[in-house]
């Protein structure tokens, strides 16, 4: 099923069957669930917070959107760096085992090992990658109600 394509004219690319059913699924879902209510009711509810034409570009907008940006980064980083780090210590074993046992095809069983120490070390850092997560995007919220002028 993955491997017949299908045109999605939405996107204007191609897609995978299963692909599609997903997508046809999980919106289904949203509509049951009503996410598009919400989201009107959300979009409402910014015209009250900011009221048309009453929006002012500030230098101060620039400094918020470079530290949102920023912790975007540094929050990203936190994430991925157990598994990174995972990856270049199976690389760099995996090098010294190629020259220790040139038999050994690395390409092949290195390939193998990287992907099973990615997967187990991801694994075992996403319990942790909750509070990460959590503290960056009320961190973040709380920036930009301030920033609006709201109370935080």
């Amino acid at each position: 099923l993955s491997l017949g394509r299908i045109a999605n004219p939405l996107l204007n690319e191609q897609t995978t069957i299963l692909g599609q059913i997903y997508y046809l699924v999980f919106m289904m879902i949203f509509l049951s669930a009503g996410g598009h209510r919400a989201m009107v009711a959300a979009l409402l509810d910014t015209f009250t917070s900011i009221p048309p034409g009453s929006f002012r570009f500030e230098a101060s907008f620039l400094t918020l959107l470079e530290t949102v940006l920023t912790d975007a980064f540094r929050m990203g980083l936190r994430l991925a760096a157990p598994t990174l780090i995972a990856l270049f210590m199976a690389s760099l074993t995996m090098g010294f085992l190629s020259r220790t046992i040139p038999q050994l095809n690395v390409l092949t069983v290195g390939f193998a090992i990287r992907v099973m120490a990615a997967l187990g070390v991801a694994g075992m850092a996403l319990p942790y990658a909750f509070d990460v997560l959590h503290d960056a995007a009320a961190d973040t919220l709380i920036l930009v109600r301030g920033a609006f002028g709201l109370a935080a």
